[in-house]
């Protein structure tokens, strides 16, 4: 199986491209990715089979990031620090990552709404299907970094590393170990994708799917501005849900309505993967207007 690096060299972690030559009617391509990563302990060995198990129960559906094979491997003393080899094998998307896309178009010819609306499309309907698990997993980590594009131009989401159910997140609030919880969101996810409830645990308030609701209003944002709303001040702007639209580029009120529904301090007032797929659809069968919508965007959802 020959083996193409995609990475650079040296350090724990390591991607490859490889040429798969095997005969499985369970993987139509010739082309996979191999992830190896080099682990320490027990603790860091168990978020990788975290990560795998959640492949697993995640592959079948066009918008998720296949998963094909993986191995854990214990090593010999001579590879000390290091006690595990961990080898997974997922699909190879050719089109890179979406924000390659973004940056070979950040001086002239911007995405248009409806290619926007395609991206964002996808990647919902990835996470209806993670939030369609019982229990419901969360991605915990939805960036633009995160969507890939294959080769017959679908986007799909990638990397599990972050995700989680939402039991074991109650698990963790009713043992009362809010600091293990704090550093835990501190690792997995990126700051200015934060919910508000991940910025503070303190207020109690519930940490559901809906923090990847919240993502999502950034991704779609970042999509349409090629920055976050949060960048400055983050923690304290995202607590306060302090953002404003840039005048250029021009999208339609639509659109920053539904970008607004997602970004709601409390998770309670943040439409469900449903919601936000069927204004989506709605969006994709009517063409951007500047005509002004008088009620509020929760109305959206009503």
């Amino acid at each position: 199986m020959p083996l193409t690096s995609l990475s650079p060299p040296g350090g724990f972690s390591q991607v490859y491209l490889v040429t798969l030559d095997i005969d499985d009617p369970n993987i139509k391509t010739r082309q996979a990715v191999l992830k190896q990563m080099l682990v320490k302990d027990e603790a860091t060995l168990d978020k990788f089979k975290k990560e795998i198990d959640v492949m697993k129960r995640l592959t079948g559906h066009k918008n998720i990031v296949e998963y094909f094979a993986s191995g854990i491997t214990e090593l010999e003393e001579d590879a000390r620090p290091y006690k595990y080899e961990v080898l997974i094998l997922m699909e190879y998307s050719s089109g890179g990552e979406v924000v390659d896309l973004m940056n070979s178009r950040i001086d002239k010819n911007r995405m248009t709404e409806p290619e926007i609306i395609n991206i964002f499309a996808d990647v919902c309907e990835s996470v209806l299907w993670m939030h369609s698990c019982k229990p419901a997993i969360m991605h915990r980590d939805l960036k633009v970094e995160n969507v890939l594009v294959s080769d017959d131009g679908i986007y799909k989401l990638c990397d599990y590393g972050s995700a989680t159910t939402v039991d074991t997140v109650d698990s963790i609030i009713s043992q009362g170990r809010i600091e293990v919880l704090e550093d835990d969101i501190s690792t997995q996810t990126t700051l200015q994708y934060r919910a508000p409830e991940l910025i503070d645990v303190s207020r109690h308030r519930p940490i559901s799917e809906k923090v990847d609701i919240w993502a999502l209003g950034i991704l779609l944002y970042k999509l349409c501005y090629y920055t976050t709303p949060f960048e400055e001040n983050s923690e304290i702007n995202i607590l306060h849900v302090s953002y404003t639209f840039p005048k250029a580029p021009h999208y339609s009120l639509a659109l920053q309505q539904l970008i607004s529904s997602m970004l709601q301090e409390n998770p309670d007032d943040r439409p469900n993967i449903e919601q936000v797929k069927k204004r989506v659809e709605e969006l994709r069968m009517s063409p951007p207007t500047k005509k002004k919508v008088l009620h509020p965007t929760f109305a959206l959802w009503n």
